[in-house]
Order: structure tokens, then C-alpha cells, then sequence
């Protein structure tokens, strides 16, 4: 037998360790592109860029909810849904409410 490199024995492309070894870096590219804007939006006093790093944390949310729903198989894969999509609403809500607060300030002079 060869060696595995997945513990839990899993069937089919969405539990593969190919398929895993890839979730977990774009959750680490996302986790990271999170960080360094964040920063950035505060550096810079730009909402823009805000947006854009609450949207790398819920994708790096999903991509680590998706890698736990692989783990613990097909029931829990179909139960991971529903809270992936309530996390992709919340996201969108927070930059619709991020841009409505945004656009609420006075003008700045130029």
C-alpha cells in the first residue's frame, strides 16, 4: 500500500487530498490577502479596500467551513450550506452598510 497523506478515508473528487491540500491554500492566501488589507484600508482611510478584506475573510471562512464539512462527511456537507450562505449574505450586508455609513460623511475638501 502506498502512503496517504489524508487520514480519513474519503471518496470522490471533493475529498480528495489534492482537492484538500488546495482548499487549505487558498484559505491561507485568503487569510493572508485579509490581513494586509486591512491594514491597508485603515492606513489609507479607504472603505474600498475595507470591503475588499471582508470579502477575503469570508472566503477563507467558507474555504475552512468546506475543509470541515469534507472531514465529517456528506450529512454535514449538506448542513455546512446554508451556513455558508448566511456567511456570503452577511458579507454582502456589511459592505452595503459599510458604503451606506461611508457615504453619509460630509465631503472632504479637495
Amino acid at each position: 500500500m502506498s502512503k496517504s497523506c489524508c487520514p480519513v478515508k474519503t471518496v470522490g473528487v471533493a475529498g480528495s487530498c489534492r482537492y484538500r491540500r488546495v482548499l487549505w491554500i487558498a484559505l491561507a492566501v485568503n487569510a493572508a490577502m485579509f490581513f494586509i488589507e486591512l491594514g491597508a484600508s485603515f492606513s489609507a482611510e479607504l472603505a474600498s479596500l475595507l470591503a475588499d478584506a471582508v470579502d477575503f475573510a469570508g472566503d477563507a471562512a467558507n474555504y475552512g467551513l468546506t475543509l470541515g464539512a469534507i472531514t465529517l462527511g456528506t450529512l454535514w456537507q449538506s448542513r455546512a450550506a446554508p451556513l455558508k450562505g448566511t456567511c456570503m449574505a452577511g458579507n454582502g450586508g456589511f459592505v452595503l452598510a459599510m458604503a451606506a455609513w461611508v457615504g453619509s460623511w460630509p465631503p472632504r475638501p479637495s
